[in-house]
């Protein structure tokens, strides 16, 4: 039985190491976000990178391009990634989202040709390459836009997809136990407590799938967020959704007085 001190220091009890099973997800999250914010955006950034050149520009770019990924999405991910891993060991959490990314970007990178294709001979992308406007300008000014909600879906997927390898690779072992991480904790819960097995010791394995589905779900609004944002037409609704709100708002004062 805990002191009343001690419930209030370790709420959810301690491990055999005497580390608060509360305070073990709260410490690892800054390394977890490291990871997937490293892996995400180098996933985006090369997928969407090369997407929209082999898209835009065809030809044999296109098809080098379009090789180089074929090829990445035949690889064997899970077992190239255990072999890549327990081969460097990466200590750092940025390192180990570069390394959970290596094959991630292929996927994208189609998808993304794909909505180039169907949008590089729209009217506004034509009058663009008329007025003599470079490539770069117009796959940022003119097709990034466009294409930004689906973008902001993928980094939330490309992310979540960071969090669930990470989880799965501390959890068997492949990577070494030098930082708190909830893999470790599913690990330690598994194998220290019988959380599996007994009702009391529960809560070691609730804490960090907890922390995981809050970090997802703020993901998810993250992207909702951005899309309304980004996306033309969501904002354009919003927008007016919002002027008919305020003129509503005016005119009613206006139709008290009068019926006054």
């Amino acid at each position: 039985m805990l002191a009343p001190l001690q419930l209030l220091q370790y709420p959810l009890g301690a491990d055999a190491l005497g580390r608060g099973i509360f305070a073990q997800p709260v410490h690892s999250t800054p390394a977890m976000l490291q990871i997937m914010l490293s892996g995400g955006l180098w996933v985006i950034t090369v997928g969407t990178t090369l997407g929209m050149i082999a898209g835009y520009k065809g030809g044999k770019l296109d098809t080098a391009i379009m090789f180089t990924s074929d090829t990445v999405m035949m690889l064997p991910g899970l077992p190239l990634l255990i072999l890549v891993v327990t081969i460097l060991q990466p200590k750092s959490p940025i390192v180990l989202g570069f390394i959970l990314s290596l094959t991630g970007w292929a996927g994208l990178a189609r998808a993304i040709r794909s909505e180039i294709l169907s949008l590089r001979e729209a009217n506004y992308v034509e009058a663009s390459r008329i007025m003599g406007l470079d490539t770069g300008h117009i796959l940022k000014n003119d097709l990034l836009p466009n294409i930004m909600p689906y973008v902001l879906i993928n980094l939330v997927n490309s992310m979540k997809g960071m969090i669930f390898a990470s989880m799965g690779l501390y959890f068997l072992g492949v990577l070494p136990f030098t930082n708190l991480n909830w893999g470790i904790m599913l690990n330690n819960a598994y194998q220290q407590s019988g959380a599996l097995y007994t009702w009391e010791a529960a809560h070691w394995l609730l804490a960090p799938m907890l922390t995981v589905m809050i970090l997802a779900f703020g993901l998810v609004m993250f992207a909702q967020g951005c899309d309304r944002l980004f996306n033309p037409r969501v904002r354009a609704r919003h927008e007016k959704r919002t002027t008919t709100e305020e003129s509503n708002t005016e005119d009613s004062p206006t139709v008290m007085e009068s019926n006054y």
